[in-house]
């Protein structure tokens, strides 16, 4: 999982979407995962929906090990050769912080 977390990343095309909160990033995100974009969700993978929103009505955010899985898990599967969308977020995502490798990536 390390390796993946460390590797993946820097080959990444990010394309970051920022906005206020309740814009409708998470939505628009979840637009493109239906028309066939990568979509890279961290909030969805940390239960959490921006600062304002918190985890209104999720279940409890996972654990940091269970977070990192998740995002190798979803890294592995990208393909490399295409963008990937993802929503600004600062380096924490509430409890769940995110690897270095893909905070520092896109900032």
């Amino acid at each position: 999982m390390r390796s993946v977390l460390q590797a993946i990343p820097p080959q990444l095309q990010l394309v970051s979407l920022s906005g206020l909160t309740g814009t409708g990033k998470t939505t628009l995100l979840l637009h493109l995962r239906s028309k066939g974009f990568q979509v890279l969700d961290l909030e969805g993978m940390a239960n959490h929906r921006g600062s304002l929103l918190g985890a209104a009505d999720l279940p409890p955010q996972p654990s940091q090990k269970l977070f990192e899985s998740r995002l190798a898990d979803a890294l592995s599967k990208f393909d490399l050769s295409q963008p990937v969308w993802i929503e600004a977020e600062s380096s924490k995502v509430r409890m769940c912080v995110m690897g270095l490798c893909v905070c520092n990536k896109y900032e």
